[in-house]
């Protein structure tokens, strides 16, 4: 079975071409994988530190029971600027 030389460079072409995009594709996944990660640790961190905000005013005595703790941080996670 002889296959044209031009085929064979047109198949080549595009095994070649396929192989780049989808190693790209695998380096974009990648990128968007660690931005979530990232993004994900920054929430937690976050979130610690909204808990350990809400504990000092508890302790303070600026917060006085535990509703008002619990409101704190529902009201903090939903606006950072609160």
């Amino acid at each position: 079975m002889n296959l044209n030389p031009n085929i064979v460079n047109k198949i080549a072409s595009f095994i070649k071409i396929a192989i780049n995009q989808t190693e790209k594709l695998q380096d974009d996944i990648l990128e968007l994988r660690k931005k979530e990660a990232a993004e994900e640790i920054n929430q937690e961190r976050y979130e610690l530190a909204l808990k350990k905000t809400a504990d000092a005013l508890y302790n303070a005595d600026f917060l006085t029971d535990e509703h008002e703790k619990r409101v704190f941080l529902r009201k903090s996670a939903e606006d950072p600027i609160y």
